[in-house]
């Protein structure tokens, strides 16, 4: 079992730093040089966008879950506003910034596993992380577990944000991947999605269920929400082969 309370400041602080410079030197290195300034520009959007639209869930709950989803909407929200704005000449905007993103979301991730602001289901087995006194996995443990308020260490947990972080960062080589074999413009970026979608609705349930809202105790909306949001990305892919299968008839 580790305890991960000494590192919770500095590395909490520091990943997501790094989260968001994964993201520009991901979509800046895979971005020929006549389309950086493009890709530049899609970039400070995407991030301006998930940060705000990412704050709003605050206002009426404390919630870090539902705020990485609204910054995922916001992320999302602006690279389509950004695109349909656009002259849309360059059909792999989508290819250079959807791994990049994931990527770079998946190392801000690890920032939640050290602060223990995000964090698994109660556990026994191995591996299991613990945190020390006021930090959120301490402080919900007290009120919805029945801890003792004089424990010097919250329940051992579930490292869920380290799993979250490993399939975003394969789902982000998957989507470089299929670019590297020669998909067709947009593809690799609905396959990297997809596939972090799929996946990370079946990581949500290893989260404790008491951080975010359910339809009924213990069986969180969020997997929900990740699978839908796969449906239509699905629906996006169908309907980008089928386009580009009607341009070569």
């Amino acid at each position: 079992m580790l305890d991960l309370t000494p590192l919770q400041t500095p590395f909490s602080s520091v990943a997501v730093g790094a989260g968001v410079w994964v993201f520009a030197l991901w979509a800046w290195l895979s971005t020929e040089e006549q389309r950086r300034v493009e890709t530049a520009a899609a970039f400070g959007v995407v991030v301006a966008a998930a940060f705000a639209v990412g704050a709003i869930p605050s206002l009426w709950q404390d919630s870090l879950a539902l705020s990485s989803v609204g910054a995922g909407i916001g992320a999302v929200g602006a690279l389509a506003g950004f695109w349909l704005l656009s002259d849309r000449s360059d059909p792999e905007l989508f290819d250079r910034l959807v791994p990049a993103g994931i990527a770079g979301l998946s190392v801000a991730r690890v920032g939640c596993l050290f602060d223990g602001c995000d964090f698994g289901r109660v556990t026994e087995a191995v591996p299991a992380v613990i945190y020390g006194p006021d930090t959120r996995a301490w402080q919900m443990h007290v009120v919805e577990y029945g801890l003792s308020p004089g424990s010097d260490a919250s329940l051992p947990v579930l490292p869920f944000a380290a799993y979250l972080a490993l399939w975003g960062l394969f789902a982000a080589g998957v989507g470089q991947w299929w670019r590297r074999r020669d998909g067709r413009g947009g593809e690799p970026a609905f396959v990297a999605a997809l596939v972090f979608l799929v996946g990370a609705g079946g990581i949500e349930w290893l989260r404790d269920p008491a951080m975010v809202p359910g339809f009924v105790d213990a069986i969180s909306v969020l997997p929900f929400v990740y699978w839908t949001a796969a449906c239509i990305v699905t629906v996006g892919w169908w309907s980008l082969r089928r386009s580009n299968g009607s341009e070569q008839l």
